[in-house]
């Protein structure tokens, strides 16, 4: 299982996110919508591979989740995710459907967090 240590942090790392939106300027929205329209294809494919018990395919949406997630500012999902890849790179016995439901909670608390 992943430390708890993800909860201990900020939803919103809000320097980076500060830094995101003065990259971005006025495309902030969009971002966030992109963001939003990949995080929910990321997590489709996250269901269905921990239930097909599939590691590599956790492991690479992990990644690439946990990296967009970063980048926003978003660092309790991140860590989270990171944790999970980390767990199925080195193919841990684990509960993977409760660990995807873990990071979809932390998700929707993120969107109420950004008011989504």
């Amino acid at each position: 299982m992943p430390s708890d240590a993800h909860q201990n942090q900020p939803l919103i790392d809000p320097d980076i996110f500060a830094e995101v939106g003065e990259i971005v300027g006025d495309e902030l929205s969009g971002l966030l919508n992109k963001y939003i329209e990949d995080a929910d294809l990321h997590l489709s494919k996250l269901s269905a591979a921990a239930q097909a018990m599939e590691l590599h395919t956790i492991s690479e949406v992990t990644h690439t989740f946990g990296t967009a997630s970063a980048h926003m500012g978003f660092m309790r999902l991140h860590t989270l995710l990171r944790s999970v890849e980390i767990m199925a790179n080195q193919e841990e016995a684990a509960n993977y459907p409760d660990l995807i439901a873990s990071i979809q909670r932390c998700y929707q608390a993120l969107l109420i967090e950004l008011g989504r």
